[in-house]
């Protein structure tokens, strides 16, 4: 979404402390004009430590995400909280954890509510998925699956960024493609929601070693079999066809066609592909275009 413009310190009266120094729950999204917020359905659980990093508790505690509240923020008087900087590709968000007051679905952990103040007028959601951290498997399924409940009461235009247009023109895309969101789309957050799934796209992010790419070719991730035997595309093409993923099985064919015996090395997947542009911003997305690992046109 974007927002008009830049709001001041005010928001900080969001954050409310009792004389002692405790957090007090926050106020009910109604009473915050300033911000949008969206409740969690279900709450997203986040690493312990999080308590620490970003909340104003001074011990570990086990903490879900019921309900987030975003603003556009060029203030300073952050400094006085416990507030982190989140660099995602261009964009810039301040975050922090407090006790919550609202709730839309059953609660596992202590709810708190994230804020994000972000430093541009574009904001999302996206800092959600990076606190939960993707490397932390069951974490970043519950965000990939979860749904999101507008609770404001001055909604403003809300659009699905995707953060790979950041790096490629969307509209030459498979992005553009009018059955991306019931197909595709579907496809990359089944990827980006099965523990096992993402743990080996994450892997093959940094490294396409043949035991990665085997692993990788085994859940639909990578479009080459690297343990085929030499010289017996047809399979490839085959599994291709499956997949229908007709770009790739015309890369196998042409590659027969000149005649080489060697086995390509292949490349992610459509579906893996789409699932990475999901979080581009948070992964060396230029060094996977550089060396032609996505795949990116249907």
């Amino acid at each position: 979404m974007t927002f008009p413009g830049p709001v001041g310190d005010v928001v900080f009266d969001a954050m409310p402390v009792a004389a002692s120094g405790a957090p007090r729950p926050a106020p009910p999204p109604e009473a915050l004009q300033d911000f949008v917020c969206f409740s969690l359905i279900p709450p997203v659980p986040l690493p312990h430590y999080r308590a620490m990093d970003i909340g104003p508790h001074s011990k570990t505690l086990s903490t879900s995400v019921t309900s987030v509240c975003l603003t556009y923020h060029a203030g300073a008087k952050h400094a006085r909280f416990r507030f982190m900087e989140l660099k995602l590709g261009e964009r810039r968000y301040l975050v922090m954890l407090w006790p919550d007051s609202t709730a839309t679905a059953p609660i596992g952990f202590l709810a708190h509510r994230l804020y994000i103040l972000c430093r541009q007028q574009q904001c999302d959601l996206s800092p959600l998925f990076a606190l939960a951290d993707p490397m932390h498997f069951p974490h970043a399924a519950a965000v990939a699956r979860t749904y999101y409940s507008l609770l404001s009461q001055h909604p403003r235009p809300v659009d699905r960024w995707m953060p790979a247009c950041s790096y490629v023109d969307c509209n030459q895309h498979i992005f553009a493609s009018p059955d991306f969101e019931t197909a595709l789309a579907k496809s990359a957050f089944d990827i980006l929601s099965n523990p096992e799934r993402l743990a080996v796209l994450m892997r093959l992010v940094y490294s396409q070693s043949r035991e990665l790419r085997l692993l990788g070719f085994k859940h639909g991730l990578w479009t080459v079999d690297p343990s085929a035997e030499l010289g017996n595309l047809w399979a490839q093409v085959e599994d291709a066809v499956k997949r229908r993923d007709a770009g790739h099985a015309m890369d196998i064919l042409r590659h027969i066609a000149r005649g080489d015996n060697t086995a390509p090395h292949g490349q992610f997947t459509l579906a893996a592909s789409a699932a990475l542009s999901y979080v581009a911003h948070m992964i060396p997305f230029k060094i996977l275009l550089a060396k032609n690992l996505l795949r990116l046109t249907a």
